[in-house]
């Protein structure tokens, strides 16, 4: 028989304190085993840990606890969810002593069953589908999805915090997806969730998705709200892509800046296949013919509210060369080769099919105008109506009125 003395947080023991000790600890009786629990061994004096064997207890994994709170569940014979174990065991953090902690909180709010919507509430977290959702609406940047799984997160009152962190763990799943294949899992969605998205999304975007869910964790204690430190880190997401989002063999690419695109459009996806290589220039005739008897329905399409995510991004730099027929061809603006994916060029020729009434079979080549393409009238009219804004305020009676009382100027890029 052996008299064991556990002493808990050692180092926080003063030097007079390991002076005592230290007789104790070069002699000890042979009935007498000392455990000296730390989480910091540099506090301890070098001379009583020379007289201690070291051992280094790592966190435990999600899988371990799982698996021990099923064990320990079974045994007392208590109902379970076993979205309630993962969640519990999520939370704990690696610490089984948290674990069986928060094990205990959940039975007694439980009423001695642990389900996976009490737990959830106790802990003010969301089901994993609600977030899975969230970020799939995201990566298809579907502004009505979007709204939705909002609307449906406030509802929860949940912790933002774990969210943000959910969403983390997602990209990070994502991205190592494409790295490393198959051989990579989430704990969150199944595999063939996380295949379709690391074919979905360009590997920079993700990079950019990381960071800006990485900020918002870091803003949400300066924020007046969680909820607003939230909203601010998934409007980032969408109105925001990177300077270089993929470049062309010809090394063309993206030039500088950060883009902010409206939000329909501003992801732009991009999978490693062959199929997405811009193919040869396609020929215009005389440059400047009329595109063909589709060129209704090519206006229809993109004022069409079905056009949406990668497709609306791909259709917006897109220039029309020859819409008639079955065949219609596009040439692809210099520097947005990176949009021209499968899932986008067989989601365009799928809504052209619909709306002409006939299967469309589409041609994408390259060395397309910037200036014939959708993007640049969009842009030229938005100019346009920002010009005449300018000419309606210097106009306005109260400005001028204000400029000659006050001395008052108008502040360049606020209109």
């Amino acid at each position: 028989r052996c008299k064991v003395y556990l002493i808990d947080e050692v180092h926080m023991l003063s030097t007079a304190s390991f002076n005592a000790l230290l007789k104790t600890l070069e002699e000890p009786p042979e009935h007498v085993r000392f455990l000296l629990a730390t989480t910091d061994p540099q506090k301890l004096p070098v001379t009583v840990l020379s007289r201690c064997l070291q051992f280094s207890l790592r966190r435990l994994t999600r899988a371990e606890i799982s698996a021990q709170l099923t064990r320990i569940l079974q045994a007392e014979g208590v109902e379970f969810d076993v979205d309630a174990v993962d969640e519990t065991a999520r939370h704990a953090d690696g610490s089984m002593r948290d674990a069986l902690s928060l094990l205990d909180q959940a039975l007694a709010y439980g009423a001695g069953a642990l389900r996976g919507a009490e737990v959830r509430q106790m802990l003010g977290t969301v089901g994993r589908g609600l977030v899975a959702e969230l970020y799939d609406a995201i990566l298809a940047a579907d502004d009505s999805a979007l709204r939705e799984r909002l609307a449906a997160l406030q509802a929860q009152a949940p912790n933002y915090k774990r969210v943000l962190q959910d969403l983390l763990e997602l990209s990070h799943d994502v991205a190592a997806r494409q790295v490393l294949g198959d051989e990579v899992e989430s704990s969150l969605v199944d595999a063939q969730q996380l295949s379709r998205w690391a074919a979905q999304v360009a590997p920079e975007q993700l990079q950019l998705h990381y960071q800006f869910l990485l900020q918002g964790l870091r803003d949400l204690h300066l924020a007046p709200e969680g909820r607003i430190a939230f909203s601010m880190a998934i409007l980032r997401l969408l109105a925001f892509q990177p300077p270089s989002a993929g470049t062309s063999s010809s090394g063309s690419g993206v030039s500088g800046g950060v883009q902010a695109p409206s939000l329909s459009a501003a992801r732009a996806t991009s999978v490693p296949s062959s199929a997405a290589s811009v193919s040869a220039p396609v020929s215009s005739g005389n440059g400047s013919s009329s595109p063909g008897e589709g060129g209704s329905v090519w206006q229809q399409l993109l004022q069409s509210e079905s056009l949406r995510g990668p497709p609306r991004s791909l259709a917006q730099h897109l220039e029309p060369r020859q819409l008639s027929g079955t065949r219609w061809q596009f040439a692809l603006a210099e520097g947005y080769d990176y949009l021209l994916t499968d899932f986008a060029r067989a989601e365009l020729g799928r809504l052209l099919g619909e709306l002409a009434g006939h299967e469309v079979r589409i041609e994408i080549g390259a060395g397309g105008s910037a200036q014939a393409t959708h993007a640049a009238v969009v842009a030229e009219q938005r100019e346009r109506e920002r010009g005449q804004r300018e000419q309606d305020l210097t106009r306005d009676a109260t400005v001028q009125a204000l400029q000659d009382t006050f001395g008052a100027r108008r502040v360049e890029d606020e209109l």
